[in-house]
């Protein structure tokens, strides 16, 4: 997904002609952050441009239409960094300097010809941009690490995880064109919580391990030497993890809804006969007669 958009955003950045650049004059770098800053507010992009670049300025074929193409690398006073193109009336086009890393990156381990990555002084170092931004959040992180997640299409802002030298890590959304939020983090434990996992290091999904579950029975006083088990799943509402387990003492199977993490649901077991009756549940340890 990431190599896709920065492939389409690489089409949008065709150079004008030289018949073009004859008669166009080269805008001056004042003019160049003016038009670049009346263009990130025009997409409803939260950036206060501190710095900018033009790529391209002329004509392009998009979409089987020859539209005025004006493409910009930006930096911004929170620390993000985007391309932006503007091809009007065809849609904007942008990716923050993290995804273009990210794709930069993959292009050069692969062996294939790479697309560009941003350039601009504040925006060279993706590491040290991901700590600004983390910073002006009110975060403190040393960054030792990137990763782009995704896109989040329904909010319209790039997922990226970062993790801080210090063990914790953060997820950074970084609004698109049209997206309607400004920049935000959350923590690995909570962003783990609203369903997007860290991956980079132990600071992201609680470590829950088949002995977690076996010590949550203790815990609880529940008597079962444990011979087999079997993770379910977890449910949707109390957000209990369902575990199946075959031990001596509960000929009759046993089923367990262990509360972790977040959940405030009571801790609860059954036999797998009132597990299939209650819960729809089926267990697949313990012979049912």
């Amino acid at each position: 997904m990431e190599r896709m958009v920065g492939a389409a955003l690489v089409a949008a950045m065709i150079v004008a002609a030289p018949s073009q650049a004859a008669k166009v004059a080269t805008p001056s770098p004042e003019q160049i952050l003016n038009d670049a800053a009346a263009l990130t507010k025009s997409l409803g992009l939260s950036c206060s441009v501190n710095d900018a670049k033009l790529l391209a300025d002329g004509k392009a074929d998009i979409n089987g239409k020859s539209v005025h193409v004006r493409s910009y690398e930006t930096a911004c006073s929170n620390g993000l960094g985007y391309f932006l193109v503007d091809q009007a009336p065809e849609p904007a086009i942008g990716i923050t300097c993290f995804g273009a890393d990210t794709t930069h990156t993959a292009d050069v381990a692969a062996g294939r010809e790479p697309q560009p990555s941003c350039s601009l002084p504040a925006n060279t170092d993706v590491k040290k941009a991901a700590g600004t931004v983390l910073s002006r959040l009110g975060q403190q992180c040393n960054v030792t690490a990137l990763r782009t997640i995704g896109l989040d299409t329904k909010a319209n802002v790039e997922l990226t995880e970062a993790a801080c030298s210090g063990g914790t890590g953060y997820v950074i959304a970084s609004p698109l064109p049209g997206a309607t939020q400004t920049v935000s983090a959350q923590s690995c434990p909570d962003s783990y919580r609203r369903g997007i996992a860290c991956k980079l290091s132990s600071n992201g999904a609680p470590m829950v391990t088949i002995e977690t579950f076996k010590q949550a029975l203790k815990q609880h006083n529940v008597a079962c030497t444990v011979q087999d088990s079997r993770v379910v799943g977890r449910q949707n509402v109390s957000k209990r993890h369902v575990v199946e387990f075959k031990c001596g003492e509960r000929p009759e199977g046993l089923v367990a809804f262990i509360p972790l993490e977040d959940s405030t649901a009571p801790f609860e077991t059954m036999s797998c006969t009132d597990a299939g009756f209650k819960q729809h549940i089926i267990c697949s340890l313990t012979q049912i007669r």
